[in-house]
């Protein structure tokens, strides 16, 4: 009896150990072979994309959140990445920029961590001098287009809702 609970184990064992070596191989393969793959040279094709979202308008004086400020400098016809974690319930604000009518803003938004929700709490737009916010809200990543309707100071604002801190990944070009 002895000697057949000892087979059925070992048996339990060889089986755990084949399945658990293959789990092992495959991950290396994927983390070495995969990651060091060289794509083939394709000619990028110069498309521009922006998400299909709806702009909301708005005067959301008292959002709540706390605003930290963008150290760096937009310059028209340059695009500006930066990469900085935004805290739970924050909001980034650029620097007044002085706008005419007809200059599009350019928006990518990405963020570091996948957040699994089918939510928007993640919200960026622009808001003008006199407070008036134009914003489009996801869950996770937002690229948007922003067209300027009236010559005035506007500032870039992206807010993190979610209840964790966050990093971020921002381009924001200003186009004619």
């Amino acid at each position: 009896m002895a000697g057949t609970f000892l087979c059925i184990g070992l048996s339990f064992v060889v089986v755990a150990v084949i399945i658990l070596s293959t789990i092992g191989y495959h991950k290396i393969y994927v983390e070495t072979v995969w990651a060091t793959e060289i794509e083939e040279d394709l000619p990028e094709e110069e498309t521009e994309y922006t998400m299909d979202l709806k702009e909301y308008t708005a005067k959301r004086i008292g959002t709540n959140l706390a605003v930290t400020k963008l150290k760096q400098n937009i310059k028209k016809g340059e695009e500006l990445d930066v990469v900085q974690p935004l805290n739970a319930k924050t909001r980034l604000e650029t620097k007044e920029l002085r706008l005419k009518k007809g200059e599009r803003i350019e928006l990518t938004v990405f963020s570091s961590k996948e957040i699994q929700r089918d939510d928007k709490d993640f919200v960026a737009g622009i808001i003008d001098e006199t407070g008036k916010e134009r914003y489009v809200m996801h869950a996770v990543d937002i690229i948007h287009d922003f067209y300027v309707k009236k010559d005035g100071k506007y500032k870039v604002f992206v807010e993190n809702r979610y209840k964790k801190k966050i990093k971020i990944g921002i381009a924001i070009c200003l186009e004619k």
